[in-house]
């Protein structure tokens, strides 16, 4: 992204924004800043006075912080927001995407508990290969994390691939409660009826891994892990039509269900 050409019109206290707050912005950005402000030529005395604005802007808004508490939600949301201005902030997006598959491992986990007792500490069962399958998303997600957030290149890979699964996953499970059918036994037909509350789990599951997706096909995303423009699009149209294939012909195999 040229930061030059895309600020080259900014304000000198727009500028001293930038400058001021590094780690709200890209390293590019902050340098494209410092380069403007040094080719401008400015005398001394402009530059201090739009510092002087720009301190008075601080203060005031210290102020309002402290006379209208709505304000601090907002402050709040600008710390951890990674775009600023349009301009989004890798690092800051790496992290927020770490923290909330992190966040996605322990409920996952913790749903998983009364399982993991009875295996390990009840032996109510023996392990098997089953028990490998059963697992392996709840590993795969752990490895994603880490591999993501140490800015490894499979990292992006294995994320980009477990949330298209994820995407397509809940895809399939809307499609399979909007066409399942009252089935005239009541003690059955509860338990279907209760299972419409979760389509709005699978379509809110289907936005987060969506918006995620955004996210780490930026450019700026994708050039910490090294994937180039033609890698993501290999990636993510194989995966997605591997995974709409599977999932066609187990709808169609296992339920009889067609789109």
């Amino acid at each position: 992204m040229d930061f030059i050409k895309q600020f080259e019109e900014y304000s000198t206290i727009q500028l001293l924004r930038i400058i001021d707050s590094p780690n709200d912005y890209q390293p590019d950005a902050v340098e494209a800043a410092k380069t403007i402000i040094s080719n401008r030529q400015l005398p001394e005395e402009e530059i201090e006075k739009a510092r002087d604005e720009l301190n008075g802007e601080k203060r005031e808004k210290e102020r309002e912080l402290k006379d209208n508490p709505k304000d601090v939600y907002q402050s709040v949301f600008d710390a951890v927001n990674p775009v600023h201005s349009g301009i989004l902030i890798p690092e800051k997006a790496i992290k927020i995407i770490s923290i909330a598959l992190s966040g996605l491992f322990l409920f996952q986990l913790y749903r998983e508990l009364k399982f993991i007792y009875s295996i390990f500490i009840a032996g109510y069962a023996d392990w098997s290969l089953f028990l490998d399958i059963y697992f392996l998303p709840l590993l795969v997600l752990a490895a994603v994390i880490v591999l993501f957030y140490k800015r490894k290149k499979a990292g992006w890979f294995l994320l980009a691939i477990y949330l298209i699964f994820s995407a397509i996953s809940a895809i399939g499970m809307f499609i399979m409660l909007i066409k399942t059918h009252p089935a005239g036994i009541e003690a059955l037909d509860v338990v279907i009826s209760s299972s419409y509350i979760f389509l709005i789990t699978h379509i809110l599951t289907f936005i987060f891994c969506a918006g995620i997706i955004g996210i780490i096909s930026k450019e700026n995303i994708r050039a910490v892990y090294s994937i180039s423009e033609q890698t993501m699009i290999n990636t993510i149209t194989i995966t997605t039509l591997t995974m709409i294939v599977l999932l066609i012909s187990y709808l169609v195999y296992s339920y009889g269900i067609l789109f």
